[in-house]
């Protein structure tokens, strides 16, 4: 069985839950922090908010040391803490550092907890507090305070798409001010470029435009709602093809994206999320981001979870999809994305993973372009306009 806290091996690790780490408490013994930065701090303030007094933080960073980070509490070296059974500290930095955090405090002998085992005993045994998190997290600064350290625990397909020499439609719907079309850097023979607007822009010859009103429904008006249905209708618009890519309005093609396209049972290809495998972080970090709204977001997790959605399905980046569209189960799938994204927060991330689990499937029944587009050679991800974060 896979054990969640496989990264902490040999580490002293106390088995955190709601009522374990009230159990702590009571008992006289203390809470800490381990990394005094900006998500130390915010984890602070939400343990704050559920009734833990945090005696401590503890940094790497000499310059911190019996320093005040917050309310008066001191960060103090963590080598002082060495041995110590009566104090347990989460590990708060940033995806990329914790790794080594990891390593420093196994090399410290310091007693180490992961946030992620409380947030998931709130998802699962606690939805109120859990709701409640969304709230607090939702009025923080941005950061990506949660994040799953073991990606490799839910099963994806193996990253295997294959190159076509048939014609290929990549197609890109920008609506509004969101963004500005990208030309590519290349143009193979066998794929057709085509950018969906309401209006006509000045491209270059071998891009082609679309009237967003010959594919788009006319009760439509939202711009973003428009840009989710061209997102999840390729396989309608483009029928004359049998594949297509869409790319969001941030992606520049850089390579040939014929290794894009789909293989495996629902002809549908994505990357993975870089930092989780689930749609309840998800929500937690886009609440967080200012991308949707809270309290929307909120009855849709209930939904979620009152449904038997586990808290780690499996998460993909949605800003970049490959399809094929003779396969008649992944189209059938486009569809119902389609309408459960309407009836919820309006997070397509969030709808997608929820209809793959619907109708049985996993993300083992797609096909993995890779681990990380922001990471990717064939494509460039810009970033969106900053007005682009709003609800």
């Amino acid at each position: 069985m896979y054990n969640k806290n496989y990264i902490f091996e040999n580490l002293k690790i106390y088995p955190i839950t709601l009522k374990s780490l009230e159990n702590w408490q009571n008992e006289g013994r203390k809470i800490g922090i381990y990394g005094a930065g900006k998500f130390g701090k915010q984890w602070y303030e939400i343990l704050y908010h559920f009734h833990f007094n945090v005696y401590c933080f503890i940094d790497n960073n000499p310059e911190l040391w019996n320093a005040e980070i917050i309310d008066k509490i001191k960060c103090y070296n963590p080598i002082d803490f060495s041995d110590s059974d009566d104090i347990i500290f989460f590990a708060c930095v940033n995806c990329e550092l914790l790794l080594s955090l990891i390593g420093r405090a196994k090399a410290q002998k310091i007693q180490i907890a992961a946030m992620n085992d409380l947030v998931d005993d709130l998802i699962t045994f606690h939805p109120d507090k859990y709701f409640e998190l969304l709230k607090i997290h939702a009025d923080q600064e941005y950061t990506e305070l949660f994040y799953v350290h073991d990606l490799a625990r839910t099963e994806y397909a193996e990253a295997t798409v294959k190159g076509a020499t048939e014609k290929i439609a990549v197609y890109t719907g920008i609506f509004g001010n969101y963004d500005t079309y990208k030309i590519p850097q290349v143009f193979p023979d066998n794929i057709d470029y085509y950018l969906i607007s309401d209006n006509k822009p000045d491209l270059p010859a071998p891009i082609h435009w679309l009237d967003a009103k010959g594919v788009i429904p006319n009760d439509i008006s939202s711009p973003i709602i428009k840009n989710r249905y061209v997102k999840m209708h390729g396989y309608e618009i483009f029928k004359d093809y049998g594949y297509s890519v869409y790319l969001d309005g941030c992606v520049q093609v850089e390579r040939d994206l014929s290794d894009y396209l789909p293989e495996g049972n629902l002809g549908i290809s994505v990357f993975r999320h870089p930092l989780h495998d689930s749609v309840y972080y998800e929500a937690l970090n886009q609440t967080n981001n200012n991308r949707v709204d809270t309290l929307n977001t909120i009855k849709q997790m209930e939904r979620y979870i009152n449904e038997g959605l586990p808290v780690h399905t499996g998460m993909a980046e949605m800003g970049v999809i490959g399809r094929d569209h003779r396969n008649i189960a992944g189209n059938d799938l486009m569809c119902q994305w389609w309408t459960e994204f309407c009836h919820g927060a309006m997070r397509d991330q969030f709808s997608f993973a929820y209809v793959l689990w619907k109708n049985s499937y996993s993300f083992a029944d797609l096909s993995m372009i890779g681990l990380n587009r922001y990471k990717a050679l064939e494509i460039k991800t810009l970033l969106h306009p900053e007005n682009s974060r709003c609800v």
